[in-house]
C-alpha cells in the first residue's frame, strides 16, 4: 500500500527526479521500540526506489514540525493522550499512549468518565448538585440519570462518543463548578508529570525544552492549557509550551535530516 502511494505520488510530479530525492520519511501510528523502527524502515527499504526510508512514530514528526528545535517534548490530549520526547542524538522517549483501559490520562476520554461518574453520585445524593450535571443532561440531551443510563448502555466503549462529553466538563467549569475544576486540575497535574518525565529520561529536566501542544482539548481550550502550562513550569521553569509552528510534513523532512533510525527508550 506504501509502495503503490509512493508511486502515485511520483507520477502526479512528473518534474521530480526520483534520483535527486534524497530521503523519505514515514510517520506512522504506533511505532515505539527499536525493533518496530527498523523493521518498519526495512521494509520501506526493501521497495524499488533509489533514495532511502527512515520510519518513527507520527508523534515525532509532529514535535518536530511544532518546534523550531531539533529536539523536544510532545503533549497529545485530545481523545486519548500520548507524550514523547527526542533529544539531540535521536533518543526517543514515551510516556502514555497505553489506551482507554489502561491509561490515557489528561485526554478527553478520562475527563468526560470522571465527570459522568461524578454525575451519577450527584444522583444518587452522594454529592451536592452543581452546574456539571446541567451541562452534561444538556449536551447529550438527556433529562435525568435514567435518560444518562440509556445513553451509557447505548454508547458501550465507543471511545470518541464518551470523550465527547469533555466539552460540558469545560463548559462546567467556567461556571465556577468544583468538580469540573477538581478534575481538569488534576487531569492537567497528570499530564504534567508526564511531560516531566519525558524530560527526565532525556535530560532536558533543568534545561530550556519547548513542549509541543497538540489535542483538541488542550489548543482548543484555554484554560486546561494554562493549567497543563503551569504544572509542566512548575517542574521544570525552563520549559515553554507552545502550539504548534509548522506541519507534521516539514517535522518529517527535520526527522529524516537529522536522525538516523533512533534508539528507543520506554519512560
Amino acid at each position: 500500500m506504501i509502495n503503490s502511494l509512493i508511486d502515485e505520488l511520483l507520477k502526479e510530479s512528473p518534474s521530480i527526479d526520483p534520483e535527486d530525492i534524497s530521503f523519505a520519511c514515514l510517520g506512522a501510528t504506533g511505532l515505539s521500540t527499536e525493533e518496530e523502527y527498523r523493521r518498519m524502515s526495512s521494509e520501506l527499504n526493501s521497495f524499488s526506489h533509489p533514495f532511502p526510508f527512515v520510519a518513527t512514530n507520527d508523534a515525532i514528526t509532529a514535535l518536530l514540525g511544532g518546534t523550531e528545535q531539533n529536539y523536544g517534548v510532545l503533549v497529545i490530549a485530545g481523545t486519548g493522550s500520548i507524550m514523547m520526547g527526542i533529544n539531540t542524538e535521536g533518543t526517543i522517549a514515551r510516556v502514555g499512549g497505553w489506551g482507554a483501559l489502561l491509561g490515557d490520562e489528561g485526554s478527553g476520554y478520562y475527563i468526560a468518565v470522571e465527570a459522568l461518574r461524578l454525575v451519577c453520585k450527584q444522583a444518587d445524593g452522594r454529592l451536592q448538585l452543581t452546574p456539571l450535571r446541567e451541562e452534561i443532561y444538556k449536551l447529550l440531551g438527556v433529562e435525568d440519570i435514567y435518560g444518562l443510563r440509556s445513553w451509557a448502555i447505548q454508547v458501550g466503549f465507543e471511545k470518541d462518543k464518551i470523550a465527547a462529553v469533555a466539552p460540558a466538563v469545560f463548559q462546567a467549569y467556567r461556571r465556577n463548578d468544583r468538580y469540573a475544576e477538581n478534575i481538569l486540575l488534576t487531569q492537567a497535574k497528570e499530564l504534567g508529570i508526564g511531560v516531566y518525565t519525558i524530560m527526565k529520561h532525556l535530560a532536558f529536566e533543568n534545561s530550556p525544552v519547548e513542549v509541543v501542544a497538540a489535542g483538541g482539548n488542550l489548543i482548543h481550550n484555554k484554560d486546561y492549557y494554562s493549567m497543563v502550562e503551569n504544572e509542566i513550569q512548575n517542574l521544570n521553569q525552563q520549559a515553554n509550551l507552545i502550539e504548534p509552528r509548522q506541519c507534521s510534513c516539514t517535522g518529517a523532512v527535520k526527522f529524516g535530516q537529522h536522525y538516523s533510525p533512533p534508539e528507543t527508550e520506554q519512560a
